[in-house]
């Protein structure tokens, strides 16, 4: 196996396969520092993380998958969407093409392979977001996810919970350069996009059954709305809009567009389609982000906040409070 590589506070550690060891959040950071070192490396590709010697305990574990192979503006796209992620409290994964995850006929990673992947090597982190790999974020990210386990850990959502939100087009360039400065300044100029398309997911670790979960694969339609619709369906589940707090800015290829997922592709666009149909218990109206139980707010006193909607889906209805 491949060796992947740690960037720990920013030093950049080789991590090889025979050595292994548990990670716990709640150690002091020079403890963290040395758990890193005899860790198993179960993925390749990069990976890294950031800890914090602030007040917050929570770490958030981040999974992309970037194309193999990528050249120019995709390869600038996906490297500025990795480099966003480099701060403190996130744990990053990128799954490349050699990693050992279920995947379809032609090589595209399978959603829930890559989650169990995930939770099965950090099972004490606090949440689980899979991004496609063309979405830049800033501190916002980081602050939502906070907010969110919070509210999970006091009883006002329930343990399982699923976070979505839209994402905010701009158009973008190889010469285009991101810090949470210019984030912001692109953000400004951006195009809201629609409700019913999903670029992230994050998830508290028992949120689905990931065994039995169809097998999706990303990139292509359908996988976002089934998981919408499911989580709110699910009495036992909390589905959370982060549109207005969690900013994720889509970094558009004009030559691809806004609608990447419907293009031709090996597997045929429609491959997730054929579990949908086998499922055919979801309901599509609550597969949109703005039917959701939940939404994330800014208060007055600039803090993020989580509010109940008057009408959402609750198992396929919709229902006002």
């Amino acid at each position: 196996m491949a060796s992947a590589v740690l960037i720990l506070l920013g030093i950049s550690l080789a991590l090889v396969p025979s050595i292994s060891a548990m990670r716990s959040k709640h150690r002091a950071i020079t403890e963290l520092q040395q758990a890193f070192g005899r860790r198993h490396a179960l993925v390749t590709g990069s990976m890294f993380v950031q800890l914090s010697d602030a007040v917050e305990n929570l770490t958030h574990v981040v999974m992309e998958t970037p194309k193999p192979g990528a050249m120019g503006l995709r390869a600038a796209i996906q490297n500025s969407s990795e480099a966003t992620f480099r701060r403190p409290q996130v744990i990053f994964i990128s799954f490349d093409d050699r990693t050992k995850i279920e995947r379809s006929p032609h090589g595209v990673p399978v959603l829930r392979s890559m989650f169990q992947h995930a939770i099965s090597q950090f099972p004490h982190d606090d949440t689980y977001t899979y991004f496609n790999s063309d979405i830049a974020i800033d501190s916002s990210f980081v602050a939502t996810a906070n907010v969110v386990v919070k509210a999970a850990e006091a009883k006002t959502l329930r343990e399982r919970f699923l976070v979505v939100g839209r994402r905010t087009n701009v158009n973008w360039t190889t010469s285009a350069k991101l810090n949470d400065v210019s984030f912001m300044q692109a953000f400004a100029n951006g195009t809201l996009f629609t409700n019913n398309a999903q670029d992230y997911f994050m998830v508290s670790k028992n949120a689905f059954n990931w065994s039995s979960m169809p097998g999706f694969i990303v990139g292509h339609k359908g996988f976002d709305n089934w998981l919408v619709a499911t989580a709110t369906q699910d009495k036992d589940m909390s589905a959370v809009d982060a549109t207005e707090t969690l900013k994720a800015l889509h970094m558009t290829d004009e030559e691809l567009g806004n609608k990447e997922g419907f293009r031709p592709s090996s597997d045929g666009s429609e491959y997730n389609m054929r579990f949908i149909q086998e499922n055919k218990h979801t309901f599509w109206d609550c597969g949109v982000t703005s039917n959701t139980e939940w939404q994330t707010k800014m208060g007055g006193n600039g803090r993020i906040q989580l509010s109940r909607r008057k009408k959402y889906c609750y198992a396929g209805l919709q229902t006002d409070v």
